[in-house]
């Protein structure tokens, strides 16, 4: 029994570093540029408990 947990452990460790491995060959998103898009902001109200009272959410 211990060497069947064991195996499993070891097989899941090999996996672990070969998919480790494999995504550092492929580069990440942000290698690739795509961390430099500009992301779109939400700009909220400076105060937000007096848009509450006027759009009537409180």
């Amino acid at each position: 029994m211990p060497l069947i947990i064991l195996g499993v452990l070891v097989f899941g460790g090999l996996l672990a570093l070969f998919e480790t491995i494999r995504n550092k060959k492929h580069h990440t998103a942000s290698s690739k540029g795509k961390a430099d898009e500009v992301a779109p902001v939400i700009y909220l109200p400076t105060d937000l408990e007096l848009e509450k009272r006027k759009r009537h959410i409180i």
